[in-house]
């Protein structure tokens, strides 16, 4: 959402400014997970949904005007 991140269809996550994968997507098995379909839900400090988005931008509020 924020660009930090690029998410790849393959198993990798790429920190975009290091240009250098950041992690490895695994399931619960511990096993390597890819996809073409992703969502980012991301937490406030007390575990709370503060926003949501997608590999198509649902989710991103824009200000109206600016």
């Amino acid at each position: 959402r924020d660009g930090r991140w690029a998410y790849t269809s393959s198993t990798e996550v790429i920190d975009v400014k290091a240009h250098k994968i950041a992690t490895v997507l695994k399931d619960e098995h511990g096993k390597p997970f890819c996809s073409s379909k992703f969502v980012e839900v991301d937490f406030d400090g007390a575990g709370n949904v503060k926003t949501v988005g997608d590999q198509f931008g649902v989710g991103r509020v824009t200000k109206a005007g600016g």
